[in-house]
Order: structure tokens, then sequence, then C-alpha cells
């Protein structure tokens, strides 16, 4: 209830203050904060109702309002992170006390006479950037997003909405780069095993430079006040007495008092390395944990029990053996000692194994956002409950979302350095920024109503300031190089190999078109049914799913029309995808004899079935016995003879028309239905397929293929595109590296391949580490054994971080929303290491919602 009203000394109610004043003074007296004194100016000798009194008010604070306050205490200088709020009333609580003191402020005419908001008022308006205060604070309660701490999965439209545009993205970080020019290098340290390039030089020495902050116990920047406090002074008054305190601050972004001068005694030891994705980031940050570590015989912080030699580096899972092993490789034998905390491994060895300062404890720990998330506000975590020597996100963009328990886990991290390595720092939004600022605990800006105040309010309005405040911000802690800058000598920066990125434009087969069409015309009724009945903006997930619908569609027909009917769905997604094993088959048949008549024991069956698995026997005999035509391929009956397709089709046709159950042609043995039967053909071997040996013993050539011949797999035009141009690379000795955002689609393509004797390994959110691990080895090894010619990745979860430098052939099979995440899968390729050319083909469908994504693309 905001309604205050006043009453003379003898309790006689006569009045109520205004509207906007009585807002503010009655959440200072219910906060306890205030007390008010009255004194009437001027009222009218008969008071009636409706007429206007004049008041005089004197606030005076209360004792209460400084107490527990203390600025230098960082708890009171930032809001808590919002796992710590028990209840959302708390937080609105604390933001209606800090917009009530802007009030009353702002009413009695009262002025800092000390702020940073005088310098941040570049036009000279300062009453704009306290309404711009004021504005931040009431509109801080953000609906949360719930993050995916799960594999990321086929969908995350609404993360993508870009915001930001290339342009602006190249002025943000027009100083971060021009920096570079600037900076003395730095030799890699004598305990590397690697060579650093010239610009990696240059970033060990910043990097350096930046940790080098330091200063005496007392020596507290010259008594700077803290950026986010002002000074002001107490009005006077003639009856307080001459000892009183003359002047109080106040946070206005937190509504915080103190009497107590607010120092600024923290300086950013870190910052954000955003070179282009393939620099190496994780050499350079290599080349920093060499150069600045604990040795035996550095003086010992105290107290050192909660503090720890030790850095922790946080990555995504797919990243966790190559950041080992990068570590390991990078360094000279026993001079650097890296443990994973992963799984498993949490569990052995205690706290004290990181707090030791006599170099047991390991020189780098390396984690995963999961694991930091699930051992957040555990009581007994050994992550939470120490200070590291320093702390790096590596793919910082992770916890740009700052209201995921991921970002606010990675934040609570206690550590003396702070380092965030993305090359995509800003994705979308100046809001993933803010996470990373926050990170680092780089102040002022750290504090979210300050930044909505500075950057985020200020953009939204279109003002050109916002950008430049952004480069404010980013100019002391920001080193950003890319792949195309050069050196003073106008040579690039970074030697690499060429990169060709390919549109290749497909058109659907006549029936893949109808189905596509028909999907088109069904979501485009109900799109218009929602933007007639002005419902878009509440059906915004059903929009999103029709336009997912559109592009899965593209892909395969499969994954629109099999999701509609489970049982179609599971029949396409099964083991194999309705290829059949003749291991099983004749496993099968010699359990129950194949169902056999008994004049053909159950022997025969297995000897159809024994001659097609070891092509030694007998060739597949191609003339169908009914209708006496060659076919390349024959129906298989559970009896196991064989015929064509026409002639058992009709003739099972007829049975079912005529309401007889279905039986064999030849042998009339029964009952036959569709899951019984088999298509068997011959595929012929590539050429290498076939050993000498094989071929000295006569072994054929041709391999047999056995699938379901109703239901089961079945090609699209993208995967028949897809399918050419491996077998293309294939015979130029190459490796291929296939992209989806659909793991559903990946399925399929692993069944094409699979029918195409294709060997392939595949990299996706449901593995574990472990797998993961096996499958990059694998994929990279040259052992012939173990040749792997296709890697089949989730776009989304594997197309950050990754080293896949052993080929240089990538094909997308489908479009991103924006292009910067399809730009982080080419450069797993296309990066340092690589040394051939690399070849990027992006396959769009014709006259499809693919061709409006790339438009979509182009804008941003």
């Amino acid at each position: 209830d905001t309604i205050v009203r006043f009453t003379t000394l003898n309790g006689q109610e006569v009045g109520r203050l205004p509207k906007d004043v009585s807002k503010y003074v009655a959440r200072l007296l219910d906060r306890n904060m205030c007390t008010f004194k009255g004194k009437v100016v001027y009222c009218s000798p008969v008071l009636t109702v409706g007429e206007d009194i004049i008041v005089q008010l004197n606030c005076y604070f209360s004792a209460s309002a400084f107490k527990d306050k203390e600025p230098n205490n960082p708890s009171n200088l930032f809001f808590q992170p919002v796992s710590m709020r028990t209840k959302e009333t708390d937080e609105k609580y604390s933001r209606d006390g800090a917009l009530a003191l802007l009030g009353i402020l702002r009413g009695v005419g009262l002025r800092p006479s000390r702020s940073a908001i005088k310098t941040m008022a570049t036009n000279g308006d300062e009453s704009q950037i306290r309404d711009l205060i004021e504005q931040a604070v009431s509109t801080m309660d953000q609906p949360a997003t719930e993050e995916k701490e799960k594999g990321v999965e086929d969908c995350d439209e609404d993360d993508d909405k870009k915001e930001v545009t290339d342009g602006q993205l190249d002025t943000i970080y027009e100083k971060a780069q021009m920096f570079d020019a600037q900076i003395q290098p730095m030799d890699e340290p004598e305990s590397m095993s690697l060579c650093l390039k010239p610009y990696q030089k240059r970033a060990l020495a910043w990097m350096s430079l930046k940790e080098s902050t330091t200063y005496e116990d007392g020596d507290v920047d010259m008594r700077a006040m803290h950026p986010l406090w002002e000074e002001y002074i107490f009005p006077t008054d003639p009856d307080a007495p001459d000892n009183v305190t003359r002047h109080f601050y106040m946070n206005p972004y937190s509504g915080e008092l103190s009497l107590t001068f607010p120092e600024s005694n923290s300086r950013e030891r870190g910052g954000i390395l955003a070179d282009e994705m393939g620099l190496g980031k994780t050499i350079e940050m290599l080349s920093l944990i060499h150069a600045n570590r604990f040795k035996p015989g550095m003086l010992v912080p105290t107290p050192k029990k909660s503090k720890s030699p030790t850095t922790l580096v946080v990555c995504p899972m797919t990243l966790l053996a190559q950041w080992r092993d990068e570590m390991i490789r990078g360094s000279k034998p026993g001079t650097l000692t890296v443990d994973v905390y992963y799984g498993d491994g949490r569990n052995s060895g205690t706290r004290s194994v990181f707090n030791a300062w006599d170099g047991s404890a390991p020189d780098v720990l390396v984690t995963t956002y999961g694991t930091v998330m699930s051992e957040w506000e555990k009581p007994d975590s050994k992550l939470f409950n120490i200070e590291f020597w320093r702390v790096v996100l590596d793919e910082a963009h992770h916890i740009k979302n700052r209201q995921s328990k991921t970002s606010q886990a990675c934040c609570a991290l206690k550590a003396q350095r702070r380092w965030a390595l993305s090359g995509t720092p800003i994705q979308n939004k100046l809001e993933d920024l803010f996470s990373l600022v926050k990170f680092l605990k780089h102040e002022p800006w750290s504090n979210y109503t300050f930044w909505r105040t500075f950057i985020t309010i200020p953009f939204e309005k279109k003002d050109p300031g916002a950008l430049s405040a952004v480069k404010r911000v980013l100019e002391p802690i920001v080193l950003r190089r890319t792949k195309a800058m050069r050196d003073q000598n106008g040579d690039p920066m970074v030697s690499l190999p060429e990169k060709k990125i390919n549109i290749e434009y497909l058109d659907f087969t006549p029936q893949e078109q109808e189905i596509y069409d028909s999907l088109y015309k069904d979501s485009k009724t109900k799109f218009s049914y929602y933007c007639a009945s002005g419902k878009a903006l509440s059906n915004y997930a059903s929009i999103f799913q029709l336009l997912m619908r559109l592009r899965q569609v593209s892909c395969h027909p499969s994954l629109v029309l099999n999701s509609k009917k489970s049982g179609e769905n599971s029949e396409i997604m099964t083991e194999n995808g309705g290829i059949v094993s003749l291991e099983d088959l004749i496993e099968k048949y010699s359990k129950d004899g194949g169902d056999a008549p008994v004049k053909e024991t159950p022997s025969y069956s297995v000897g159809v079935l024994q001659n097609l698995l070891n092509r030694t026997a007998m060739e597949i005999d191609n003339e169908c016995p009914i209708c006496f035509e060659i076919v390349d391929s024959m129906i298989m009956l559970k009896c196991a003879h064989m015929a064509c397709r026409p002639c058992v089709m009709d003739y099972l046709q007829k049975l079912e028309d005529s309401g007889v159950p279905g039986e064999c042609p030849i042998c009339r043995q029964g009952p036959v239905s569709q899951d019984d039967l088999l298509e068997v053909s011959q595929v012929q071997k590539e050429s290498g397929q076939v050993s000498d040996q094989d071929a000295q013993n006569g072994a054929y050539s041709a391999a047999v293929n056995v699938r379901r011949a109703v239901g089961g797999y079945k090609p699209s035009t993208k995967i028949n595109a897809m399918l050419s141009h491996i077998r293309l690379y294939q015979s130029e000795g190459r490796k291929t590296v296939v992209f989806s955002q659909f793991t559903s689609f990946l399925d399929i393509i692993q069944i094409a391949l699979q029918e195409a004797n294709i060997s392939f390994a595949r990299l996706d959110g449901s593995q574990s580490q472990a797998q993961r691990e096996k499958v990059l080895s694998n994929f990279s090894s040259e052992n012939k054994e173990q040749k792997t010619d296709v890697l089949l990745i989730s776009l989304r979860a594997g197309g950050v971080g990754l080293n896949l430098t052993c080929t240089n052939r990538v094909l997308l099979m489908d479009p991103w929303w924006n292009f910067a995440v399809e730009a982080q899968a080419i450069d797993r390729v296309h990066r340092l290491g690589q040394t051939k050319d690399v070849v990027v083909t992006r396959f769009i469908m014709k006259d499809t919602v693919e061709e409006r994504i790339l438009e979509i693309q182009d804008r941003k």
C-alpha cells in the first residue's frame, strides 16, 4: 500500500501525500530507512475536501539504513547471484528500496558531490543518466531462460536472434585489434616444447602484463572511490551537533548506503582472449601457464589452506581430452603436471591435494562446465572451497546467458586470475558480453544495473553512444586477432591454406517436392491463422516448430513424416535402419528352422544364407523363377525362396484382396507378412576392399546387401549428394567431416553410410567423454585397421573447440540461422596446423526455407 496519509499531533487525519511522493516515502518507512517530520507551511483556515495543504517534510536517515552495508565487502557491492536469493520477493524488495532512495534524493534536489556518473555523461546531461539508472533498476526482473544443460539438441532458435550486426561487431573490436601491433613480443618459456608464432608471443606479453598488476597492502588506488558509489554531503541541519558525519555514500544501482568511504581496491587480473577460431588460443594460454605459475621457493600466500597453486581449466566435455593432450604435448617432459577432474576421477584424492604448495599439487586441473554446475552450492565441493591460482573458461560463450546455472556457477569460482577464451565473445547480443565481464569481475561493468544503464537501454534506443561504451569496456580487457590481419610488413599474420566454401543447390525429386509443398501449405495456413487471430506472439514456439518441420523435410522426408506416426518412426530408427545382418538371420534359421516346409529341411534355408554370406559357392540367381525376368534384386521370404519384387508383391496383394493370409508363391508356405520380406541385392565392392589373398581364393568382388523390403531406410536428395562427394573424396584418399544440427538426421545418414560400406564414426552430445575421446582418436589415426573415412558431428555439440586438421573436406548438411555457428564448425578443420586447402560444401535445397535462411544470414 503506497497511500501515505498525515495527521495532526492529536491524531486527527487531515490529508495525504501526492502519489509520486507517497510511493517512495512509503517504501522508506516500510524498510525503516528514514524517519520524517512534517510541518504545515500553508493551508486554508477552513479545510474542505480536495483542498491543497503545503507541507514541509524533513527526512532523516535512520542508523539501521547504514548497518551491514560496509562497501569493502565484495558481497555488498553487487547483486547476489539469482541462486542465492531465496524468494523473488527479496529481489523486488531490494529493487524497490533502491528506487525509493533515488526518488527521495531527486525530490529534495540533493546531488552528489563526487560521482563517476559525471564522467559517463558524455553529452553533459547528468539528469538523463539518472533517468536511465531508475529505468534500469525498475526493469531488472527479466524472465529467466532455462538452459539446456544436457547435450545441445536440434533447436535453439531463440538464442540466435541477431541483435548486433557484423558492422557493429567490427566497430566494437576495432581497438582490440589495433592494440595488437603496439605489443612488444615475449619469448616462450623454456619449459615449453613448442615455438610460438610472432602473434602468439604478443599474446603472451599482453596476458603476462594483465596478470602482473600488484600493489602493496594499504596502497588502494590513492583512495580512489569505487566507481559504483557516489558521495553526498548531508544538508545543513541547524539542530544537528557539530561532530556529526558530514558525508554519506550511496550505490544507486543497488540502493546501499554507507558512512564509510568506499574504496576501489580491486583491479582485474585477467581478460578475454578473443582470437579468431583456429589461431591457437589453447597454446597461447599454455604459454601463460608456463610463464606465470607457482614454483617452489616463491612466497606462499596466506592463508594457504584455502588457496591453490593450480590453474583450473573449464571446457566443454568434447574438449576435455584435447586440453589434457595439448598441455602435455606442448610442455617438455616433467615440466607440467595435468590432472582431469571429471566422472569417477573427482572422487580420487582430497581437497588438500589442490592446497599443497610443496610441488605435489597439479599445475593444471581440467574439468567441464557440467561438472562445475553439478558441484555448485555443494557444501563439500572441492572446486568451490578453493581459491585457484587461475581460472580459464574455454569456449566461454557457454556462459552467455547470465541467468543460467552454468553461468552463475562459473562466476562463483574463486581465483586470483580469471581468463575467458572465446572466438565469439559477442555472438548475437550485447548481453552475451556481460556474462564474461561479470566472470572477470571487471568493475563497474560487472554490475548488471550499471551495464543496463549505459549499454543495454541506450542500445535498445538506438543510441550510438552504446557502442562507444562497449568499446570502453573491452579496450582494457580484450585482445582479438583474426586470420585476415596482417603484420607490420604487410604479410598475413598467420599463414593458413586457402578455404573455399561452395554452396550446392539441389532439386527435390517429384515425391519429395510433393511432400514439401504439402507441408509448406499446411504451415502457411497455420501461420496465417495465428496472425489473423492476433496470437502470433503467444504462439512463438509453435511458429518456430513450423519452420523446424520445413527445415527437417528439406533434409529427409522421414524426419517429419515418421514423427507423426510412432510406428513408422520406430521402424526407420531401428538398429541398422532396416538393414538385416546375415549372421543374425543364420542364427535365427538355425534355431527355428526358418519355418521351412517338411520337404525342405532347415539346412536348405541355412545353406542359402550361408552361401550369401560366404560368397564362395554360388552367385545370386538374378533370374526370377516365376516370370524368368533378369532383375537387380530379389525378394527373399522367410522360407528362403526368392523371386522378383513385382511377382511377390502382386501375389501377396491378390491374397490380401481375397482375405487370404499371405504365403510363399513358390512353396505356398505361410503365413507371410511384410516384415518377413527381405530384399537381397549385390553391391560391387570398392577397389581396395578385396584383398589379394581373397582374389587368389576366388572371392567375388561383389558384396551381398540384405535389407527389409518394406519400410526401413530410404535415401533423400541430400543423402545421395553427400554419398557422391564422400565417394569422390575416398578415391582421392581424403577423410570427410559431416555436420548436421539434427541428430535424427545423423541417424539416417549413419544408415546410408552402413549400406554404402563406408567406414564412419559419430560425435554428438549423447556420448560420454571416454567415447568421444575414442572417436576422435580413431578418426585422427593413420592406422589402416582403424581407418575411419567419415566423421558425423552434431553441429552444436561438436562445432566448437575440436581440432580436426587431419582432414580438409567438410560437408554441411543443413544451414543454421546464424552463420557464425557454421563458421565455428568449419574452423575445426581450417585452423592452425592445417597444411592442405580446405573445401567446404553447403547443401541447400532450391526454393525452400533453407534459401530464406541464407538470406537471413546475409542480413546479419
